[in-house]
């Protein structure tokens, strides 16, 4: 699988001055990208754009066939599908003798039939490039409307290597931020029925050219992904060989402005490039852990000083916005941030502190203000309601109605904001008590009893939140709990009242 073989790269990778010629190469059919992630420097390049000679494309698989590569990646900086003679490059490839053909993708053109055109010609591999599991995740990360599309794609040529071709692989990447960062279980399981292997990586300073994006970006918590962090000394100088549209070799594939290219192999064989002075200096530092005012630098330990090119005659100069500040994508966050739920403090003694911060992030010692909130009906049966699938906590799970009180909100505020929001009820105020009230490691909880007849066909569910409610029976709500279909919150006190224990 993908993340064996991933492992198996860092363990087998020769890190030798002199390292032998690799068995893998990376090229950049082109650099235009019609999608712009947002932890993705592409959308910052300013390397002209264009796309690799087929002629010259040819010549390059011949000669890495030659002299020893068995496997080559058609991607790299850009979008591989918007590369026109993509099926002949992978026909190509495939009559020279090239044992394994592969692409990553972010899906957006890959309908099935131009996915079976490149797995008739020799496609072995597809990795779609999804960061995101609905579809306004989707449009704040790649900048465009597609989720549906490219889901449909996934799923249809998924279909078509189950039926009549098992042995292509069909892997989904995921980059993780801190405002898509769902729990590692949940994001695999949104894709389990739909590829072989789920990669999930945290967002990273990618190629040393996304400093402040990576830091506003970075997620919460880092545990149970791919770390984020480039190590030095880092195996693409010594494992991999990449190359630009233009055809320089490079010693890194995400290398926008030809910064790390060393080698042009218009005009050198790709033994003689591999082995020259340039690239050997670097390794040399590499191997030494001190770097130069380079590339590797920056991405290594996220410095934001203008790097020096390898070789400044095949680099495009770099603009000191990639590293001063969010270019394209400060209105994208800043619209990201807004949304966020923004939670008044309380301290132990549940008073207002005059502090705020984000829901999630309520620092040691203080609370924020939650409610709960019960339905019963004049039968005494309480009305619950199902956490929709995308939810980060307890998905597809039974429950009562819940919120965080919001900066400048009272708790019965946000009773009625909270009911009209997931499931498009109006309280009547008369028909609302205050039942207790408790502590949490991190909120005060207000639990709320609403006596109100609702009839299930006049709710109307916020699709983000709730996708189902019925009217149950308390022993019916009991039997949820123990089968570990519902949560059990405020269970406690709401049985208490019921039972006049108060």
């Amino acid at each position: 699988m993908l993340d064996e073989k991933i492992k198996k790269i860092f363990e087998k990778c020769n890190y030798n001055l002199y390292p032998p010629i690799p068995k893998n190469m990376l090229i950049e059919l082109s650099n235009y990208c019609n999608s712009q992630c947002i932890f993705c420097a592409n959308s910052k390049m300013t390397r002209p754009r264009g796309e690799m000679n087929f002629e010259f494309l040819c010549k390059l698989l011949k000669n890495g066939y030659e002299v020893g590569i068995r496997e080559v990646g058609f991607y790299t900086t850009g979008e591989p599908l918007l590369y026109k003679k993509l099926s002949d490059a992978i026909n190509y490839a495939k009559q020279i003798g090239y044992e394994y053909i592969y692409i990553t993708t972010n899906g957006i053109l890959a309908d099935i039939n131009k996915l079976k055109e490149l797995i008739f010609n020799g496609l072995n591999s597809i990795k779609f490039s999804i960061n995101a599991i609905n579809s306004e995740d989707y449009k704040f990360i790649h900048n465009v409307d597609k989720f549906d599309t490219v889901m449909d794609n996934l799923k249809n040529i998924y279909n078509y290597k189950k039926k009549y071709c098992n042995n292509l692989k069909i892997f989904v990447s995921y980059i993780a931020t801190k405002y898509t960062d769902y729990d590692i279980k949940k994001i695999k399981h949104f894709f389990s029925n739909y590829c072989d292997e789920v990669i999930i990586v945290n967002v990273r300073n990618q190629s040393g050219m996304m400093p402040i994006e990576s830091e506003f970006l970075k997620c919460n918590d880092e545990n149970n992904k791919i770390q984020s962090s480039r190590v030095i000394p880092c195996h693409y100088l010594f494992n991999v060989l990449n190359v630009s549209y233009e055809g320089y070799l490079t010693a890194c594939c995400t290398d926008f402005q030809n910064y790390l290219a060393y080698a042009d192999l218009n005009k050198v064989d790709i033994i003689s490039a591999w082995h020259n002075s340039t690239i050997t200096k670097l390794r040399k530092e590499h191997l030494k852990f001190k770097l130069g005012n380079n590339l590797c630098y920056n991405c290594i330990y996220g410095s934001k000083k203008i790097p020096k090119p390898l070789d400044e005659s095949l680099a495009t100069k770099i603009n000191e916005n990639c590293f001063i500040s969010l270019n394209k994508f400060n209105k994208r966050i800043r619209e990201r941030k807004s949304k966020m739920e923004i939670v008044d403090l309380l301290n132990n003694r549940k008073e207002l502190t005059g502090e705020t911060c984000e829901r999630n992030a309520v620092p040691y010692g203080k609370y924020r203000l939650s409610i709960h909130i019960w339905i019963v009906n004049d039968k005494n049966e309480i009305l619950i309601q199902q956490r929709s699938a995308n939810r980060k906590k307890f998905p597809n799970m039974w429950t009562n109605t819940g919120g965080a009180c919001v900066v400048g909100e009272t708790s019965i505020k946000t009773v009625f904001r909270e009911l009209k929001e997931e499931l498009d009820i109006i309280p009547n105020i008369d028909n609302l008590e205050l039942i207790a009230s408790y502590k949490r490691e991190k909120d005060y909880v207000d639990v709320w009893v609403l006596r109100q007849n609702i009839n299930i066909k006049d709710l109307k569910f916020n699709d983000n939140e709730v996708q189902d409610a019925k009217w149950v029976t308390i022993e019916d709500w009991k039997k949820l709990l123990i089968e570990e279909q519902a949560v059990k919150s405020s269970t406690d006190y709401f049985l208490k009242y019921i039972n006049n224990e108060f």
